[in-house]
Parts: structure tokens; C-alpha cells; sequence
């Protein structure tokens, strides 16, 4: 693994944000295209996939496990295994398969029950952020498929055997998802693969994240798999909100294009509201199922205003913001952008119902509020979120700690605060490489990280 970059980056500071760009693309859709793509029956065609690290690590490890896959410009032939991982060479007499995943926790919980539908052994693993986060309920999704799972302290490396898995047993409940939604993510794709059974499950109300599990079974209606969602269930017996229901029978090919990222798109947006700016962000759907479309209202609460089509939307700076109070519980990922904003904002800014922070690529609620001491705001954590208050005047170093959304959401801040400064400035890699070439464009600096 390479090691992160030292080098320091000085934020371009005092010009507002002015412009149009396009939207990089989601990867938390394309990684969610590519496994439906590789367990269906059949060649698919995935159109622009992002370049981010946590794509290029998920596509490795799809073809260590057997899978086809033909990159030709914008295109990406998938050549689908039909629910039926390939035998690898070796695995039969027990030699492990292994997996790097980089540093994509997706990827990794995904992959895992994904292994269930192969021979194995496979072993998953990861960079050292990876190696340091929980591996969470995906180890109940694993066994209830009917294989092993073993690892380190509740950790990666995790190697699974036991398989192939030929059809879904009865009674399968719901993963845990008050951590993280990926585990129930997992289940849905795997399950999906297999030819016999019928997967009926109540999903808690206590959930983490659980848009990005309506962004799965998008996915999975796009590749022939409907499901059946009853929000109307009684809370009643256990609380559940939520009743998903899908027959199995196996995917079949499909040609998809991966949505624009409003997790990106986000930072763009936010560029122009802590700048007095106004940006406009090409190549979103409003209607997408990604939780961080939520950004739009977070900036009108906060004082910017935004208005957008069926195409593209806008912010645009009033040159001052409010500080809110917001649950993160389904849309985590803004946490370090809405923390970086309450840094440019008048008054009090507190994040609550987001414990799941805690294990992220780095236990964001401690990130977040040493990135706002940094830059001069008082910050406090609590058990579920954190606190910002008043306004920070002068800037500072700010260690991202390997975390690529607060180096993104603090490199926003800095365009309002003077003398902001970051230091491993590449982890941004990990979802949105072309960050600093479109801030810089934007802020009329050029590629900020040249």
C-alpha cells in the first residue's frame, strides 16, 4: 500500500465559487452495478465508471474471483457468472483466494457474501484503515447463507469457506443495520443470484444509512429482480418499519450508466454557499435514491439558496450562513461537510443520531471536531454527533487523518476561512480524484493541488 502523501496544500482563499461543472460519478452506485453485472446471467454494459480508488479496488478483486471484465473507453463489458462463482485454480485443494479491497468498506461487506456463492477459500482484505474498521453483521449475512466466516478480533483480514450456497434457506432475518447498511446491501445482491427461495425480510427502525439500500434494489429492479417494499407495516412485534420481499430466480444482463455522485456533487455546492458564490452541478437526477441529495435542503436551512431541474441544480451564496441542528442517521457521509460549513456559519452547529460515524475511514466524529479546532472554532464531541460553535476567524493545519471527505469538506471551508492549510491532500483519490481540479476551476485558481 502506498503511504500518504506529506505534502501540505494551501486552500486557495477569497474568491467566491463561480461556475458550472459535471457531476464525477457515484461510486456507491457503479460498485452496486458492477456485482449485479458479474452474478447475472449474461453480458452487461456499465457506461462511466469513475476512476475513484474504491471502483478500481472493487473491479480487482471481481476479477480475482473469476469474473470478465472488459474496460473500452466510457464502456465496461461484464461478463455475468450466473449466480455461480468461477472455480479458481487452486481453490479446490483449499489455497485461499485473496481479495484486496483496498480500503473500500463497500466493497469488502459486499464481496463477503458474494464469496458464499464460490468454492473458496477466499481470504478479504484491505489497507490499514480497513484492517482497523469492524467487519459488523456481515458475519450473520455469511453463516445464514450456510458458510464460515473467521476473523481478526471482529476485523479484516476475513476468510470464508463453506460454499457454494445454491439457494436461500428459510427463515433468513434481517442483519443488524444500526451500524451500517452495507450487510443488508450484501444480502440483497447475493441473495438475488440465487436460483430458489424467497427472501422476506423486516427490516428494524433502527437503522443506519437506509437510503443506499433503496439505491440496491434500483440496481436489482435494472437487472431483473423486483422487490416488493411495505412501508406500512405496523411497528408493532420487534419495531420493524419496513417489509422487503424478493423471488429469487437469478439476475439477468443489463445495460446501466452509473448516476452522477451528490456525496461529490455535495462539496461543489457547498463551494459557492460558504463563498457568497454560485455553482451550478450538471449530471444529477432529484429523483435519485442516493441519500445525499439531502444536501439541498441542509444549504437552504443553513441560509443559501438552491433551486435545480430534472438535470442539474445550483447554489448560490447569500455571504452568510446559520448553523443548524441535523440527524445524520441515513445520510452520514454529509457529516464532514455539514461539520466544515457550521465552521463558516453564525452560531451553533450540531449533528446528532450518527454513532455509525465513529467507523467510517476514520472515527469521524473525533476527526471532525479536531479539523474544527484547527481552523479556530470550539468543538466537542458527543456520543451520537458533535458540536461547532461561533464563527472561526483564523485557519490552521488540518489533519484529514487518511479521510477523504474531510479533506474535502475542510478544502470547502477554506475558501471562507483565511490561512487554511491540508495536509494529505491525495486521499481524496478514494471517491472523487478530479476534486481539486474542479474546486480549482471553480474558485478561479486552477487545479488547487498543482
Amino acid at each position: 500500500m502506498d503511504a500518504p502523501s506529506p505534502t501540505v496544500l494551501d486552500i486557495p482563499h477569497g474568491l467566491p465559487a463561480r461556475g458550472v461543472v459535471t457531476a464525477p460519478r457515484s461510486k456507491s452506485h457503479a460498485i452496486r452495478l458492477l456485482v449485479a453485472a458479474s452474478l447475472a446471467d449474461g453480458v452487461s454494459t456499465i457506461w462511466h465508471l469513475p476512476d475513484a480508488d474504491d471502483v478500481r479496488a472493487v473491479l480487482r478483486a471481481l476479477r480475482a474471483l473469476g469474473i470478465a471484465i472488459h474496460e473500452q473507453g466510457p464502456e465496461v463489458l461484464v461478463h455475468g457468472c450466473a449466480g455461480r462463482l468461477p472455480e479458481r485454480p487452486g481453490a479446490s485443494g483449499g489455497s485461499d483466494v485473496v481479495l484486496d479491497v483496498g480500503g473500500s468498506g463497500t466493497g469488502l461487506r459486499v464481496l463477503a457474501a458474494v464469496c458464499c456463492l464460490g468454492r473458496g477459500p477466499y481470504v478479504l482484505d484491505g489497507d490499514a484503515s480497513l484492517r482497523a474498521r469492524p467487519v459488523g453483521s456481515v458475519l450473520d449475512v455469511v453463516r445464514g447463507l450456510g458458510c464460515e466466516a473467521r476473523t481478526t478480533d471482529g476485523r479484516p483480514p476475513l476468510r470464508i469457506s463453506g460454499g457454494p450456497a445454491r439457494r436461500l434457506p428459510s427463515g433468513l432475518a434481517c442483519p443488524d443495520v444500526s451500524m451500517s447498511s452495507q450487510p443488508l446491501t450484501a444480502l440483497l445482491l447475493t441473495a438475488a443470484a440465487l436460483r430458489e427461495g424467497t427472501l422476506d425480510l423486516r427490516v428494524p427502525r433502527a437503522h443506519a444509512s437506509l437510503g443506499y439500500v433503496d439505491l440496491t434494489l434500483d440496481v436489482l429492479a435494472a437487472f431483473g429482480v423486483p422487490h416488493v417494499r411495505d412501508d406500512a407495516v405496523p411497528a408493532s412485534g420487534g419495531g420493524s418499519r419496513t417489509v422487503l420481499r424478493s423471488q429469487g430466480g437469478g439476475l439477468r444482463a443489463a445495460d446501466a450508466t452509473v448516476e452522477g455522485d451528490w456525496s461529490s456533487a455535495a462539496y461543489l455546492l457547498a463551494a459557492a454557499a460558504v463563498s457568497g458564490g454560485d455553482v451550478s452541478v450538471t449530471g444529477l437526477g432529484r429523483d435519485s435514491s442516493q441519500p445525499d441529495a439531502r444536501i439541498l435542503g441542509i444549504l437552504e436551512q443553513m441560509g443559501a439558496l438552491t433551486d435545480g431541474g430534472e438535470h442539474a441544480v445550483r447554489c448560490r451564496g447569500t455571504g452568510r450562513l446559520r448553523g443548524v441542528r441535523v440527524s445524520l442517521r441515513g445520510a452520514p457521509d454529509l457529516a464532514p461537510l455539514v461539520g466544515a460549513l457550521g465552521c463558516v456559519a453564525e452560531g451553533e452547529t450540531e449533528v446528532v443520531e450518527a454513532p455509525h460515524l465513529r467507523i467510517k475511514e476514520s472515527d469521524r466524529i473525533a476527526s471532525i471536531v479536531a479539523a474544527a479546532r484547527a481552523v479556530g472554532r470550539p468543538a466537542r464531541e458527543r456520543e451520537d454527533g458533535f458540536v461547532i460553535e461561533g464563527r472561526a476567524a483564523t485557519g490552521g493545519l488540518v489533519d484529514p487523518r487518511g479521510d477523504h471527505r474531510i479533506a474535502m469538506a475542510f478544502a470547502v471551508a477554506g475558501l471562507a476561512i483565511p490561512d487554511v492549510r491540508l495536509c494529505d491532500a491525495g486521499c481524496v483519490a478514494k471517491s472523487y480524484p478530479g476534486f481539486w481540479r474542479d474546486l480549482g476551476r471553480l474558485s478561479g485558481m486552477g487545479d488547487a493541488s498543482a
